[in-house]
């Protein structure tokens, strides 16, 4: 649901691997680049890196250094320029060497006999590498990943101030926050969670070579708010309720994760920068200045704009029923007629137009009228058939038990 860095370096890099295949005629001496320093440091033996013996190697890690290419960085560690072609050849299919990025990890495996490099390992990620392998005659590019553990946890907690703080003092990462957040989007405004608010979870962790690499799937939970009990089991990659009806709906309950309402809908309320009483057909939300704001719904983007009232803001027609708006923004982030998905970011809070302070005034149309959107009784996804129902309560009782048996920290 989150949008994904655009990176700037392809069309560079493209360029760079593009010179060094034209340059096919020159020899190594030729086209050498002169070793720029590079963040290195030799490693103790490790025993195995990405399965391979490392204490047979002179074993370094650096960091990919800002506008570097693969060919600049293995001429700089004495790679022949042919071996270099050979393994932007044998990568194809394999890996883009144009996706090198900058700041992230490499290994180099040095022979201890002759201090020629056989191996080149770029690191992706936590789990996944690339590895150009130069040990034998020819060269070799493959892909290797770190094997995973997925181990059953659970976890409880209290709410004081936040679920970020609850879920970080039970002894979870704080991505359970937002693993809770997003299981319960639709049934639960998290503006309105209350001190004394609890929680029960059981959920997949993610170990890779004993370390904790992350959480997997939240399998279940029960979280309380205000007094009343909400319930999440994992079936069939959706998530529904104990009665099996599906927590998924046509909207979400808030346009911004994690913030507060500061003014809620009040057809009386006095204006805070006009002093007087104008109709406030809409919630407010309040969260810093540049926070992602979300379309609660699938939608068209029917207007994005500005008005001196309004600010900067984005219209969304869901259906030839629903309408939405979300006003003040500092950054509009769509265009008239484009699609969007729910919890898709169209926007960043701001304060432009008639606003006191960072916000987004979320208003919601029904039949063409404007109305209070946490009043509304708003149209659920699709229900369990029977026989996937009576399915789904053996799951869901087996979820249960083992969420009852997991020895939580603290309890509840």
């Amino acid at each position: 649901m989150k949008k994904v860095q655009t990176l700037s370096l392809l069309a560079a890099c493209a360029v760079g691997i593009a010179a060094l295949v034209l340059n096919t005629s020159k020899t190594a001496e030729e086209t050498s680049v002169s070793k720029e320093p590079l963040a290195v440091k030799t490693l103790t033996c490790q025993h195995m890196v990405c399965n391979i013996e490392a204490c047979d190697y002179e074993v370094e890690e650096g960091v990919i250094p800002n506008n570097s290419f693969l060919s600049t960085i293995l001429q700089g560690y004495g790679v022949a320029y042919k071996t270099i072609l050979n393994l932007v050849e044998k990568s194809k299919g394999v890996f883009d060497v144009t996706k090198i990025r900058s700041n992230q990890p490499y290994y180099v495996l040095k022979n201890k006999e002759n201090q020629e490099i056989d191996y080149f390992i770029y690191k992706q990620n936590i789990t996944d590498f690339i590895v150009f392998d130069m040990a034998k005659k020819g060269t070799k590019v493959y892909s290797y990943e770190r094997p995973v553990v997925i181990n059953e946890k659970g976890g409880s907690g209290v709410i004081v101030s936040s679920l970020y703080e609850a879920v970080e003092e039970s002894g979870m990462t704080s991505s359970m926050a937002i693993e809770l957040a997003g299981v319960f989007a639709w049934q639960i405004d998290f503006t309105r969670v209350q001190p004394g608010d609890k929680f029960k979870v059981l959920y997949e962790e993610k170990i890779c070579e004993g370390e904790l690499i992350g959480t997997g799937n939240v399998q279940c939970a029960i979280l309380t708010n205000s007094g009343k009990e909400f319930h999440a089991y994992l079936y069939n990659g959706g998530y529904y309720d104990e009665n099996g009806k599906p927590l998924e709906s046509m909207f979400l309950k808030s346009p911004v994760e994690f913030s507060r309402i500061s003014s809620r809908y009040n057809k009386r309320r006095r204006h805070p920068i006009k002093k007087r009483i104008i109709p406030h057909l809409g919630t407010d939300y309040a969260a810093p200045k540049g926070t992602p704001i979300i379309a609660v719904a699938d939608g068209v983007v029917t207007k994005s704009s500005y008005t001196g009232g309004n600010g900067k803001y984005v219209k969304l027609k869901h259906s030839s029923i629903y309408e939405t708006q979300y006003l003040h923004m500092s950054k509009r982030g769509v265009k008239v007629g484009e699609h969007v998905k729910q919890g898709e970011v169209i926007g960043y809070v701001g304060s432009t137009g008639l606003a006191t302070g960072p916000h987004v005034c979320f208003r919601f149309w029904k039949n063409g009228v404007q109305v209070n959107h946490l009043r509304q009784d708003l149209p659920a996804a699709d229900p369990l058939d029977e026989a996937t129902l009576s399915l789904f309560h053996l799951e869901r009782k087996d979820l249960r038990n083992r969420l009852e048996k997991t020895a939580f920290s603290p309890a509840v």
